[in-house]
C-alpha cells in the first residue's frame, strides 16, 4: 500500500483535475480518489511558486526574503500581471501563489477570482502596498489566504506563510 501511495503521490504532482484508482485494503477493493487542485509532493521535491508583480525587482526581492525566512527549497515562476500568470498557471502547476494586488491589465484581486472560479484551489497570498481592513477582508473572501504589508521583513513572510505551508 505504501509503495502505491508514493507512486501516485509521485504521478499526481500538482495536476489541476485528476482521479486515480488506490487499492482498500480492508475490502480488496479499489477506491477512487480525486486530487483535484490538490498539490502532493514527493520528499525531496521543492514547492513550486509563482510570483506575480509588475515589478521584476521586487519579484526578485520577494524570492529573496523567501530563501531568508528560511524557505529555500522552492522554484519559481514570475509573471508580470494577472494575465501573464493566468496564461502560466495551468502549465507550471504552483503549490503557492504570491502576488501583487495592483497590476496592469490585470490585478491580483481579479486573478484571484478568475483561477478560484476555473476550480483552481491553490494556496493564494497577497504581497502589497495597501493593506486596509477593506482589502484584507476582500482578499479573504475571494480565497486569499494571507495578505503580506509592503516593505515586508523574512519575520513577516515567515509569520504568513507557517499557518499555510509549514
Amino acid at each position: 500500500m505504501l509503495l502505491c501511495m508514493l507512486a501516485v503521490i509521485k504521478i499526481a504532482k500538482c495536476k489541476t483535475v485528476n482521479r486515480y484508482l488506490l487499492p482498500n485494503s480492508a475490502s480488496k477493493a479499489w477506491n477512487v480518489v480525486d486530487t483535484s487542485s490538490v498539490c502532493l509532493l514527493a520528499p525531496g521535491d521543492p514547492m513550486k511558486v509563482m510570483i506575480v508583480d509588475d515589478s521584476k525587482s521586487m519579484r526578485m526581492i520577494v524570492k529573496r526574503t523567501l530563501k531568508l525566512a528560511g524557505y529555500d527549497d522552492m522554484e519559481f515562476e514570475e509573471a508580470d500581471d494577472g494575465t501573464d500568470a493566468l496564461d502560466k498557471i495551468d502549465g507550471y502547476g504552483p503549490e503557492l501563489v504570491l502576488c501583487d494586488w495592483n497590476m496592469p491589465t490585470m490585478n491580483g484581486i481579479d486573478f484571484l477570482k478568475a483561477i478560484r472560479e476555473a476550480g483552481n484551489n491553490v494556496k493564494f497570498g497577497f504581497v502589497t502596498t495597501e493593506s486596509t481592513a477593506e482589502m484584507r477582508a476582500a482578499a479573504k473572501e475571494a480565497g486569499a489566504q494571507f495578505l503580506v504589508a509592503k516593505p515586508f521583513t523574512a519575520e513577516s513572510f515567515e509569520k504568513a506563510l507557517r499557518p499555510v505551508i509549514g
